[in-house]
């Protein structure tokens, strides 16, 4: 309703799901080249308590039957796993799974990955 309605653009919550990535990329096949901008929203937890606040506020409980949230949790189940390695694989996903045209960090609870992303960026 909103792409018919002429937006020129919108911001996603995180897509930590098959259904969000493919509804995005939906949205781009039926809008095509109108000039509607995506930001895609890119959650930031840093460990499983994180990810299942995201859960909770998104407010879909299908999603942990989803394979990618089931991968997430894996993840974050490991004693030694890197939230910014995690965060890091996300930004990649996005760049290889729609044409994108920003991203929104939501780095609710952890700062420390958010400036470490900027640091790395200005020091390239």
């Amino acid at each position: 309703e909103k792409i018919e309605a002429g937006i020129s653009g919108f911001i996603t919550q995180p897509l930590l799901s098959s259904l969000a990535l493919d509804t995005l990329g939906n949205y781009q096949n039926l809008n095509g080249s109108s000039g509607t901008s995506y930001v895609a929203g890119i959650a930031m937890p840093k460990s499983n308590y994180d990810l299942q606040f995201w859960l909770k506020l998104l407010e879909q409980p299908e999603l942990e039957m989803d394979e990618i949230f089931k991968n997430h949790v894996a993840f974050f189940q490991d004693p030694n796993c890197s939230s910014l390695l995690w965060i890091q694989g996300e930004i990649q996903n996005l760049r290889d799974h729609s044409s994108i045209d920003g991203i929104h960090f939501m780095p609710i609870r952890n700062f420390n990955d958010l400036f470490e992303l900027a640091h790395d960026s200005i020091d390239k």
